[in-house]
């Protein structure tokens, strides 16, 4: 978890459901007549291990999500999940941040601040996955949208349409680092190798800009 207190940073160890399973949920049978709180019964039961994971009091957390239900009994639904990629829905209350108390997950690879950033800084043409993958995400995409009073998703959408032009080395690096996104959570290895060529572009389109500043 981001210390936002809402994006992911992974969904490994996640309980994933998808729309297209239907009233299957989480591929238990029997499941299709149940109400949202016959459901959260079910998933406390079933998944024990994440319940001792939550252990803990966060009455600001609490408040958010008794909100978030009362809307979602109302068909208000918070949040879209989107070819891996979270974005808060319009005009939806967002989680508290994470209690004082609580360190948010650390990650492997370390930031690097586009100023200054050098061409022998970027992954060349050719560099192996790994490569592209940790560039990719020395660069927090989902905090630079939201400061930019935007959402990664749309913002990407704008460009993929051509509604929008990469301007500067931070949109590209947005760029880069949303297919990285859409590429670790695709389902095949030819929707890996599609998303991680669009992350190359857009590393590309780093260089490009780097060549001319």
């Amino acid at each position: 978890m981001f210390d936002n207190g809402w994006q992911p940073m992974s969904l490994d160890g996640a309980k994933v459901f998808a729309a297209e399973i239907g009233s299957d949920f989480f591929g238990w049978e029997c499941s299709a007549n149940e109400d949202h709180r016959g459901l959260a019964v079910n998933y406390l039961f079933r998944f024990a291990d994440q319940l001792e994971c939550a252990e803990g009091r966060d009455p600001n957390y609490v408040d958010w999500f008794a909100d978030m239900l009362g809307g979602a009994e109302q068909g208000r639904l918070p949040f879209i999940f989107d070819r891996g990629i979270f974005s808060a829905a319009i005009g939806a209350k967002l989680p508290p941040p994470l209690p004082a108390d609580v360190k948010p997950l650390t990650v492997d690879w370390p930031y690097v601040r586009s100023e200054g950033l050098a061409l022998e800084g970027i992954p060349r043409s050719g560099a192996p996955d790994e490569s592209v993958v940790a560039f990719a995400l020395s660069f927090d995409g989902y905090l630079w949208a939201e400061a930019m009073g935007s959402d990664l998703h749309t913002f990407a959408s704008s460009v993929e349409g051509g509604a929008h032009s990469i301007e500067d080395v931070d949109e590209a690096r947005a760029m880069a680092f949303y297919w990285q996104r859409c590429a670790k959570w695709s389902d095949t290895a030819q929707q890996w190798q599609k998303y991680m060529s669009k992350a190359r572009s857009a590393i590309d389109d780093i260089g490009r800009l780097l060549s001319v500043t």
